[in-house]
């Protein structure tokens, strides 16, 4: 859920105040006692005592008028404008309610030379039913869901022979990258980037979830 009003974050006093008291959030799970990490996101005690006062005084709302600026929405891509922009070819349809398994889209990359990828981002058509998407690279050597269908979704269950169902659940193909709501595009420093070798797919594993509103 969006904590971007208070309106909206208000409801949820309580639980904050347990998650950061706890630590639950925001999530970490580098240990501290072997070294600094780079991005690290955990609050600061002084932090984590300002979010308990403010909810055991009952969540007030303060002065409106020192309330931040409305975050900007990027429209479009979070990256410069990409080299290469690879789509899923066939839409998914989602229902309005229930569990929807894990799907699967292979689309060949088309890249006849290697590529060394040092931004990539995922761009949901349809936020509101994308959980999480994890995209990974298939070279062409590799023998993973080679017998799976290729530019046409499908999910474990749909695959006839078992050794396949079982190969949609483990892999040791690279990510390329992982997209959930709220995440940042991968962007990898100067000397550094994702290989892709020529001829390789691109495998998305979709976890979409459903809202009440058939996509």
């Amino acid at each position: 859920m969006p904590f971007v009003t208070y309106k909206e974050t208000r409801p949820w006093a309580r639980a904050i105040s347990d998650a950061v008291r706890s630590r639950k959030m925001p999530p970490w799970f580098a240990d501290p006692c072997c070294g600094h990490f780079a991005d690290d996101p955990s609050l600061t005690p002084q932090q984590i005592q300002t979010l308990i006062a403010w909810a055991d005084a009952a969540a007030p709302a303060g002065n409106p008028h020192d309330a931040p600026s409305p975050p900007n929405r990027a429209v479009g891509w979070n990256i410069p404008q990409p080299d290469v922009i690879i789509k899923m070819p066939k839409t998914v349809a989602i229902p309005a309610h229930g569990d929807v398994e894990y799907t699967y889209e292979i689309v060949p990359t088309g890249f006849t030379q290697d590529k060394w990828v040092q931004m990539s981002e995922v761009r949901p058509s349809s936020h509101a039913h994308v959980h999480h998407a994890v995209v990974y690279i298939r070279p062409p050597d590799s023998s993973w869901l080679r017998q799976a269908p290729v530019g046409t979704p499908f999910t474990a269950s749909t695959l006839g022979d078992e050794r396949l169902r079982h190969q949609a659940h483990s892999t040791d193909s690279d990510m390329l990258l992982v997209y959930a709501p709220g995440s940042s595009p991968d962007h990898w420093p100067d000397g550094m980037a994702k290989f892709i070798p020529a001829h390789s797919d691109l495998v998305f594993r979709m976890h979409y979830t459903t809202n009440g509103h058939a996509s």
